[in-house]
């Protein structure tokens, strides 16, 4: 059975899905990108609740659609950030990540760009 978002690919093949590459400098043009695509493919909540237990019956689904948005994300994001988040397993701990990383709240913006 195809997933939201392997239905939705297949009629836009051609077209980009996130035209926005995240550089370190463009986190609020990167998000809003991101939460625009997610939401219109009505895949958003990937994002922000939490991953369902594996004997939850949805749970190989959401799996799939989420190792796809995992996928669309580092695609779209530069090789030297994207490096940094090889250890992470879903789309939301990415999505947390450079929420902290590069929102610009907090010292973290700061802190990073000082160890760099």
């Amino acid at each position: 059975m195809a997933t939201k978002f392997e239905s939705s690919l297949t009629s836009n093949f051609n077209m980009p899905m996130i035209s926005v590459k995240l550089d370190g400098k463009n986190y609020m043009l990167w998000s809003k990108s991101v939460t625009v695509f997610l939401k219109g493919k009505g895949l958003f909540s990937h994002l922000v609740n939490p991953k369902p237990n594996s004997n939850n019956p949805i749970f190989a689904q959401w799996e799939q659609e989420d190792a796809q948005i995992l996928s669309l994300m580092l695609t779209s994001i530069e090789p030297n950030i994207c490096s940094s988040l090889i250890h992470f397993d879903t789309a939301q701990e990415v999505w947390i990540c450079l929420k902290h990383m590069y929102s610009g709240t907090g010292n973290t913006t700061s802190i990073y760009e000082l160890c760099k």
